[in-house]
């Protein structure tokens, strides 16, 4: 017998931009200095959006508990946190940082091999 686990949640801790004039470390402005939550069941070639960070809410660190969605519950899942490049390629984004991230597997499920 073995046991396989389906990962139910992701669980961290974000925040995005500063408080300071360094590069990185300004405080976020537009919509395209969100990050997106994206998960994949085909090894990373479609990418299907989970959460968007909005750049508004992250200003501070923020915990979150995201459900996945049924057909994200594959022993195969990839999670990414993702930042799309900015229009303006002359400024760089503000920097943002994860913590405490756990991908919860509680559902298991019995199979015979």
């Amino acid at each position: 017998m073995t046991f396989i686990c389906f990962i139910r949640f992701v669980q961290y801790t974000a925040v995005i931009g500063g408080n300071s004039n360094m590069p990185g470390c300004f405080k976020p402005f537009s919509d395209e200095h969100s990050v997106i939550l994206q998960y994949s069941t085909d090894g990373g070639i479609h990418w299907q959006t989970l959460h968007t960070l909005d750049y508004t809410s992250y200003k501070t660190p923020r915990p979150d508990y995201i459900r996945l969605p049924q057909e994200a519950r594959t022993p195969s899942t990839k999670i990414r946190w993702w930042q799309p490049l900015p229009l303006d390629n002359t400024r760089s984004p503000p920097t943002w940082a994860l913590d405490n991230i756990y991908i919860g597997n509680i559902y298991h499920q019995n199979k015979l091999v």
